[in-house]
Parts: structure tokens; sequence; C-alpha cells
């Protein structure tokens, strides 16, 4: 049999531009080279995956900034997936704060909508595992999105 060699970033880039089925694909051809939620602890762990200067992303105001990071956060964590409201049948999963006095925001559990439009619906994933993951790794920067300062 003959071995074909391909340079890791040909395939970081086709899975980057391939559709849902193509990631599939190319995530059983090479298990353990594409997005692992455990690899992102921090939102410069994240910026690192993505390609992108966490710099770029502050933007000198609490609020803006932390919108400019939620946005990248759903773009990598959600790989492609976009969410369909028009799809009445098409779970989207978001985190669920609970607010203590004296210390924020914190992830208190995850939700679904499947007919209605909540506030930041845009920023919603396709898996409970992940809306939980991303609720409890990045709640910091939900306190700055949620909280007047």
């Amino acid at each position: 049999m003959k071995t074909l060699k391909i340079k890791q970033d040909n395939v970081v880039n086709a899975y980057q531009s391939a559709d849902q089925e193509g990631k599939k694909l190319l995530e059983s051809l090479f298990p353990g080279q594409f997005f692992s939620m455990e690899a992102i602890k921090t939102f410069e762990d994240l910026c690192r995956i993505a390609g992108v200067d966490p710099k770029d992303y502050e933007c000198g105001d609490p609020f803006l900034t932390a919108c400019n990071k939620l946005q990248l956060i759903y773009r990598v964590f959600n790989q492609g997936w976009e969410p369909d409201f028009s799809n009445l049948s098409e779970w989207k999963y978001y985190p669920w704060f609970k607010y203590n006095a004296g210390s924020g925001f914190s992830y208190y559990d995850y939700d679904f909508t499947y007919s209605d439009t909540d506030v930041g619906a845009r920023l919603c994933t396709d898996t409970a595992e992940k809306a939980e993951y991303i609720g409890k790794t990045f709640a910091d920067i939900y306190n700055d999105f949620l909280t007047i300062k």
C-alpha cells in the first residue's frame, strides 16, 4: 500500500472550510487533530486555536470587548454551525447564569430554545455540552457582557 503525505496546514485549512460532513470525514481520518473543547481553558487558548491575536478583541469598553470575545467564542465552538431560527425542530442551547451579589454571574445551567427567540439568541450552540462548557469557562466574559460597569 502506498503512503500519502499531507502537510498539516493543508488538512487544517481543508477542515476549516469544510461543511459538517467534510469535517466528520476529516475527523475520522485524522483523529485528535482538530477542535477539542478540553484544549480551551482561557480566551488566549481559544485565540491560539483560531489563529488570532487576543488584543484584536479589546476595544476599551468592557461590554463591547465582551461582545467581541463572545462572538469569537461561539464561532470557534460552533465550527461552522449556524442556528436556523426558521427551523422549529432544531434545538439551540445557551448557558444560563445565576447572579450572586458581590461576585457577579456564575454558570448555573444550560437551556435550549426551539420556537422562540431570547436575548442573545446569536450566542447559542448546537449541543448542551458546548453551552455548559462555554458558560463555565467564560463566566467572567459573560459577567462583563451582562452587567453595567
